[in-house]
């Protein structure tokens, strides 16, 4: 009896150690089509090193910067300035050479330079139309405008893409105070407006900014597991194959999620994504938490993609008012293919009154309430019943 016993539990450990080393093929993690750029070409390497010269005045607290020669900290950093307009201006943008960390939660320090070279430039870009050098303003914030477009790259996780929201926001505000100078000619504003197109074009739909989280995650994973698993080749493929499997059960639930702008379904995709995450039998906590909540990324995509839209609205108006001396009566007039909203599919709404464009878009609770209460972009919990609306004035 003892020797079948002995027998059995020999079989046993011969198959599972034939199970652990025999090598099986691995799927590597899928990869995104990479923007190769000519190094000399590439905006990015100095839009980084910018940021950093804009420490030497981080700390200047106010929306207008003042004169050339009234504060030496900020005089220090407007050579800057006219770097970034040129790196703006190449045919290149950033290319990832690895992923940023995945899942960091709070994005004010995330790229603090970069974000603090952005304030700063803004703020110039309001002291020189103040001083009548609107030209020069314009190519300041346009410049900004392009930097966020830039963030927004394959291969990046999501924090990058929120990020360069969070600038096209800031840049886009500048934008619509320009576009209502007396002194903006017909001719800046639809230079401005091609200028939004293209930048607009590069910008990543919901779905497609997880997808590239999701692909960061598994080659961080993948790397990871090629370095630190047993080295019995079956059982690391066999922990890869686990791995990548659950990764690619997350992406496709939180894909198809975000692909509907709804919070609420994103929200539950996120709940059923985490009980993915730790499903399998080997290596349960090998895949990282998402922390960052989709529900609120949502909310913020949504927000920019309709802060991007509104931009090529109102450029589109400038410069149907400045050829024309009046507002046009329907949208189309001014640009006969308005962006859609992006939830519900439908062209902005749209009224005059008196001198006075109005555009409204439904918000992020998808109902159309005709423009009569604006979202508050700060406030998450008062989104129902509020459209994001936006004025233009003849002036």
């Amino acid at each position: 009896m003892k020797f079948w016993i002995r027998l059995i539990v020999g079989l046993v450990l011969l198959a599972l150690i034939g199970w652990l080393a025999i090598p099986v093929p691995a799927q590597k993690a899928p990869r995104p089509e990479w923007k190769v750029v000519n190094e000399a070409d590439n905006a990015w390497p100095e839009y980084h090193e910018l940021g950093q010269e804009a420490r030497k005045a981080e700390t200047f607290p106010d929306d207008v910067l003042p004169a050339p020669g009234k504060n030496p900290q900020v005089d220090a950093v407007r050579p800057a300035f006219d770097r970034l307009v040129k790196a703006a201006a190449r045919s290149g943008s950033q290319r990832f050479e690895e992923p940023p960390s995945v899942g960091s939660t709070d994005l004010m320090y995330v790229y603090k330079d970069e974000k603090t070279l952005v304030r700063l430039a803004l703020a110039e870009s309001r002291r020189l139309a103040g001083a009548g050098q609107l030209k020069q303003a314009l190519e300041l914030s346009l410049a900004c405008y392009e930097m966020g477009a830039d963030l927004s790259e394959p291969g990046a996780d999501l924090t990058p893409t929120l990020v360069g929201a969070q600038i096209r926001r800031r840049a886009s505000l500048v934008l619509f105070e320009l576009l209502q100078e007396p002194a903006l000619t017909e001719a800046q504003a639809r230079a401005v407006l091609a200028v939004v197109e293209s930048c607009n074009q590069r910008i990543p739909a919901p779905g497609q900014a997880v997808a590239w989280d999701r692909e960061a995650v598994a080659r961080g994973l993948e790397e990871t597991l090629e370095q630190d698993a047993p080295p019995l080749p079956g059982l690391k493929a066999r922990l890869q194959s686990s791995v990548q499997q659950r990764m690619a059960a997350q992406q496709k639930l939180l894909v198809e999620a975000m692909q509907t702008w709804d919070p609420a379904q994103v929200q539950l995709a996120q709940a059923q994504a985490e009980k993915l995450r730790t499903g399998g039998l080997l290596m349960r906590d090998a895949v990282p938490e998402m922390k960052i909540s989709l529900s609120n990324s949502l909310r913020q995509l949504y927000l920019d993609r309709v802060n991007a839209s509104a931009l090529e609205c109102l450029a589109a108006l400038a410069a149907y008012a400045r050829q024309h001396k009046r507002l046009p009566a329907r949208l189309e007039e001014a640009l006969p293919k308005p962006p859609v909203d992006p939830r519900t599919g439908k062209a902005p709404g749209y009224r005059v009154e008196g001198r006075e464009a109005i555009l409204w878009y439904p918000g992020p609770d998808g109902q159309d309430e005709q423009g009569k209460k604006a979202v508050n972009f700060e406030q998450r919990d008062q989104d129902e019943g509020a459209d994001v609306i936006y004025r233009f004035q003849l002036r």
